[in-house]
C-alpha cells in the first residue's frame, strides 16, 4: 500500500504496473531474440567468409603444387636433353626453371651443354646470362671449369 492514495488508486496503480511488467518481459524477450538472431547471423557471415577462402587457398595450392611446377621441370628436363640449338634459343626460360628448382643432374648436363656453347661460340651475352648461376647454386665440379672461361668472356 502506497500511502496517500485511495483504495481504488492503488488497485488501478497495480493493475497498471503488472501490465507494464508483461509488456516489459516481451519487449526484453522480443530485443533478446533479435539480437540473438542478428549475432547469429553474423557469426554465420563472417564464418562463411573464412571458410571459403580457406577452400580457395587449399585448392590453390594444389593446383600450383602440382601441375606448372612437373610441367616446368619435363620442360627443361626436355630442352637439356635436345638438341643445342633449342636449348640456346630457349636459354632464359631454362635458367629461370634452373634457377627455381632443387638440383636436378639432367638439368646441370644441360647448363654444361650451354656453358661449352658459350666458351666455342665466344657469346659474352650468354655467358654474362650463366654467370649469376654460378652464385646462385652448388655447382657441379664438371661445370665449375666453364666459370673460368665464361669470365673471360665477359671481360
Amino acid at each position: 500500500m502506497r500511502p496517500g492514495l485511495f483504495p481504488s488508486q492503488q488497485r488501478a496503480m497495480r493493475k497498471a504496473f503488472k501490465k507494464a511488467d508483461k509488456f516489459d518481459h516481451f519487449r526484453k524477450r522480443t530485443r533478446r531474440a533479435f539480437l540473438a538472431m542478428g549475432a547469429l547471423g553474423v557469426g554465420a557471415a563472417i564464418g562463411g567468409f573464412f571458410l571459403g577462402r580457406a577452400s580457395v587457398k587449399v585448392e590453390a595450392e594444389d593446383s600450383v603444387a602440382d601441375s606448372p611446377l612437373e610441367s616446368r621441370r619435363q620442360y627443361a628436363r626436355d630442352l637439356a636433353q635436345g638438341p643445342l640449338d633449342a636449348l640456346v634459343d630457349a636459354h632464359q626460360s631454362f635458367l629461370l626453371v634452373l634457377n627455381r628448382l632443387p638440383p636436378d643432374s639432367v638439368l646441370w648436363s644441360g647448363f654444361a651443354r650451354l656453358a661449352d656453347a658459350a666458351v666455342s661460340r665466344r657469346d659474352a651475352r650468354l655467358a654474362k646470362r650463366l654467370l649469376p648461376t654460378f652464385g646462385v647454386h652448388e655447382v657441379p665440379n664438371q661445370v665449375k671449369q666453364f666459370e673460368q672461361s665464361l669470365e673471360l668472356l665477359t671481360k
